[in-house]
């Protein structure tokens, strides 16, 4: 298991859903 790797992935679907909640408001 490569947690590099899933933080990464993590980040990404932070920063995706980040990006969503902004544009709802």
């Amino acid at each position: 298991m490569d947690i590099s790797r899933l933080l990464m992935d993590f980040e990404d679907i932070y920063f995706d859903f980040h990006m969503q909640v902004v544009d709802g408001f």
